[in-house]
């Protein structure tokens, strides 16, 4: 593999971590407007089918407040326009005023698109033991 084609598929990689960085930031913050950016009209995510609409709307209303989220064995992938973002993720966040752990695996889906890249599907898994 030539260093020009190792550069371009470093590029969409390094461009996707930072943009889950700053959406996790954004979750933190309660910061609706990075995630209303962030976020694919078209968004799916777990099996309650949550859209982009749903989520952020969700995120307004103060039902829930991430207090904490720690991600663990993260793994990108570059399919063309797309990446795919693997991993595990801990959240402790106050969900109608109860306090909950979370420990998922997850699948991230990035689709890069005339606005950039785009968070378009996300599905998580509970860990159970």
């Amino acid at each position: 593999m030539k260093s020009a084609e190792i550069l371009t598929l470093t590029q969409p990689i390094q461009e996707v971590e930072r943009l889950e960085e700053l959406r996790y930031q954004a979750m933190l913050n309660n910061d609706t407007a990075t995630l209303e950016r962030l976020l694919g009209e078209d968004l799916h995510s777990n099996a309650i089918a949550d859209t982009k609409l749903s989520y952020v709307t969700f995120l307004k209303s103060g039902n829930v407040r991430y207090q904490q989220i720690e991600r663990e064995n993260v793994l990108l992938r570059v399919y063309g326009d797309t990446v795919v973002v693997t991993g595990r993720i801990l959240i402790t966040a106050l969900i109608k005023s109860e306090i909950s752990f979370i420990d998922n695996i997850f699948v991230n889906i990035w689709a890069k698109r005339k606005q950039g890249w785009q968070l378009v599907h996300w599905q998580s898994t509970l860990i159970t033991r």
